[in-house]
This record gives C-alpha cells, sequence and structure tokens, in this order.
C-alpha cells in the first residue's frame, strides 16, 4: 500500500502575530530572485492593510499562501512575479472607478 503525504497547513490555529512572523521569513528567503524588488513591495502592501473589510481579507488570504509555500514553489513563483498581482483593494469600488478615469 503506498504511502499518502498528508498535507498540513502551516498557519492553521496561529493567531495572526505567529503567522506574520512567519510571512516576514518567507518573504526574505527569495532575495535573489528576479521578481524580488517587486514581490517585496507588494508584500509590504499586503501587511499593511489589516483595517478590515474585502481588502484586509484577501490580504490575509494571499499572506497565507505564501506561509504555505514551500521553497521551491516560493523562488518559481518570485522569479515569474509582475508587480500589483498582489492588490487588495482591487475589487473596491473606490478604487475601481479610478482605474477608470
Amino acid at each position: 500500500m503506498p504511502i499518502k503525504k498528508e498535507y498540513r497547513c502551516k498557519t492553521y490555529r496561529m493567531r495572526p502575530k505567529e503567522y506574520m512572523k512567519l510571512f516576514d521569513k518567507q518573504i526574505k528567503k527569495p532575495k535573489d530572485c528576479k521578481g524580488y524588488k517587486e514581490f517585496l513591495e507588494d508584500a509590504k502592501i499586503l501587511k499593511e492593510t489589516n483595517n478590515g473589510g474585502r481588502p484586509a481579507l484577501l490580504a490575509n488570504i494571499w499572506i497565507k499562501r505564501i506561509c504555505q509555500m514551500d521553497d521551491e514553489q516560493l523562488f518559481k513563483f518570485v522569479n515569474k512575479y509582475k508587480k500589483g498581482e498582489f492588490d487588495p483593494y482591487q475589487f473596491e469600488p473606490e478604487y475601481l472607478l479610478q482605474k477608470q478615469k
């Protein structure tokens, strides 16, 4: 019988302070990757978006996804990263109105 790999969530039952420490460690790892500068700028926006509402929900989802990535996935992701992929305000009505102008 083959051994089944069990999925475990790294951020399960963690408080926000705890998974933000993990997030800080994760975003420092791929500093030699091609899209690191853009990735780091957007990661800082995610950290600052904790004021509630839809943007905070999106930011928390992306933060937890980054925490879940192993090193290989993270490096591959950052190498292909383009500015603005992590935009927690993309579904806000005010933001959409500004983009149309």
